[in-house]
């Protein structure tokens, strides 16, 4: 989805730009992210957007939600929990594999 000039995010979609990334993504089925050689973490999920950042050589963000930031803005019609809409639930399962030895350990 495309920032304004505050970096808040809008309702435009547009195509995925070139990293390094602090974006929201829609439809995004399971991330995985690898170190080569060390481990891989695999993001089962089934929310409908993913927020990504990796804007720092140390560290990444990887953030499953349900509904882009600035929700209430851009999607009012689905920030709306009342006793008639039922229950509302998002889930994920995070599992890491040790490439070195193949163990793989979910939470």
């Amino acid at each position: 989805m495309k920032r304004d000039d505050e970096g808040i995010t809008t309702s435009e979609l547009v195509s995925v730009p070139p990293g390094p990334w602090d974006d929201c993504f829609l439809g995004v089925g399971d991330v995985r992210l690898c170190w080569p050689g060390t481990m891989e973490l695999l993001i089962s999920h089934d929310c409908p957007v993913v927020v990504l950042f990796d804007g720092l050589d140390h560290a990444v963000c990887v953030e499953p939600q349900t509904g882009p930031p600035n929700a209430t803005e851009l999607w009012p019609h689905r920030c709306i929990v009342s006793p008639e809409s039922g229950v509302q639930s998002a889930s994920t399962v995070w599992t890491w594999r040790n490439l070195t030895g193949g163990s793989k350990i979910s939470a």
